[in-house]
């Protein structure tokens, strides 16, 4: 007789895409780069420094950036949408 038991297995592991909004600055090479990205369909090694003095590292697509503007005394800010490939990588 066989077994009334099935096999239950793991799918793929996805991670939720990432928005970041950075203020924006038409001569930051880190910016430029996002972009240069964005028409690539590559991965892109990131490094990002958070205000509590931690990193974080990962590989990812970028898959968005677009400005953002709200009132016309706001700081033009762009909002870059990763699409992580990797762990992300916690540093101290």
């Amino acid at each position: 007789m066989g077994s009334t038991r099935g096999i239950i297995g793991k799918g793929v592991a996805t991670a939720s895409p990432m928005t970041l909004t950075v203020g924006m600055d038409a001569a930051d090479a880190g910016q430029l780069a996002l972009i240069a990205a964005l028409r690539s369909p590559d991965a892109f090694a990131f490094r990002i420094a958070l205000s509590d003095g931690t990193t974080r590292m990962f590989l990812g697509l970028v898959i968005g950036a677009e400005e953002v503007l709200e009132a016309a005394s706001d700081v033009a800010r762009m909002m870059v949408t990763i699409a992580r490939q990797t762990n992300l990588v916690r540093l101290p």
